[in-house]
């Protein structure tokens, strides 16, 4: 039997705006990559199968055999659907790997391996092995992107918790005894997030903008819509790092953008309410830490399958 002559590794990351794929070496070399909408109100089926496509073009486009995948979403997804499901029709019954080896096809060979867990804890992982959280001995990976949640990771292992949903701090109470998540509700998330943030910024300017925008601009006024929600964020943060005493925050998502107003935000909320604060830095790879960590994924379940998804089949 011979090596292949060039194995591929297939990264999915799905989430609240946006789906990206991503082709790597066994390494983990990128290679290739594609992006497109999530359009959450199609569906979760016609979601995955945009995922799907997207890979389909990459692997159209380059010469080589998939030898394994591995795919991120919001969630906890699990062989029967995904527990802390968000809002895509259907999501929270979609059998994740099922349904991604499905629509690949013939793309995706006997024996080889499709790993699926969640994007924020898959972004953790990836700074963690080789970006800003490298060497940390316990470290929060803070998302700020359409919607909200953290990580942790202590000497390089994400903690999951007993049910896979540790750092999910969307769920966080606001108030006490107002509806949460045995509700169906977010309620942290609910008032802060990238999407509440656009919504606030839209609605004080009384035309399209962003959170960003406005953070980013010097209508004072504008800035001051975003407080009520930034505040909420301070204090879910401060109360975080008082519990996990961090030796640093990394931050990613989209808000990053943002970065240069949230990030010296963050810090002196921290600096305020924290015994110890934690160092406050951007990821070094703020908008796709979750696909690396998806490629990350496939790696080690290659590993897991090597050498046998390596070999040319007879």
């Amino acid at each position: 039997m011979t090596l292949a002559a060039a194995p591929l590794l297939l990264g999915v990351d799905v989430g609240g705006t946006k789906v990206q794929v991503a082709l790597a070496r066994p390494d983990g070399t990128v290679v290739d990559r594609r992006t497109g909408p999530t359009r959450a109100a199609d569906g979760a089926e016609q979601v995955v199968a945009r995922a799907a496509d997207l890979a389909r073009q990459l692997l159209t486009a380059r010469a080589g055999r998939l030898v394994a995948v591995g795919a991120v979403c919001p969630g906890v997804p699990g062989p029967d659907g995904v527990l802390l499901a968000p809002t895509i029709d259907g999501w929270e019954d979609l059998r994740f790997a099922d349904a991604l080896r499905q629509r690949l096809g013939r793309l995706v060979g006997p024996g080889v391996p499709v790993a699926v867990g969640n994007d924020v804890k898959a972004g953790a992982a990836s700074e963690a092995a080789s970006g800003a959280l490298v060497g940390s001995r316990c470290g929060v990976y803070l998302n700020l992107g359409t919607g909200l949640a953290l990580a942790v990771v202590v000497d390089g292992v994400v903690l999951c918790g007993a049910h896979g949903v540790a750092g999910e701090i969307a769920y966080q109470l606001v108030a006490p005894g107002t509806p949460g998540a045995r509700d169906g509700r977010a309620p942290l998330e609910e008032a802060v997030s990238g999407r509440v943030l656009d919504d606030r910024a839209a609605a004080a300017a009384g035309r399209r903008t962003t959170g960003v925008e406005v953070l980013l601009g010097d209508d004072v006024a504008l800035r001051e819509s975003l407080e009520p929600a930034l505040a909420l964020l301070d204090l879910a943060l401060v109360n975080a790092c008082c519990l996990l005493d961090p030796d640093v925050v990394v931050v990613a998502g989209g808000l990053v953008r943002a970065g240069d107003v949230l990030l010296p935000r963050l810090r002196r909320a921290l600096e305020r309410g924290v015994p110890v604060p934690p160092v406050v830095v951007p990821a070094h790879r703020p908008y796709d830490a979750p696909l690396h960590g998806a490629l990350l994924l496939a790696e080690r379940a290659l590993g897991e399958h090597a050498p046998a998804v390596l070999e040319e089949p007879a």
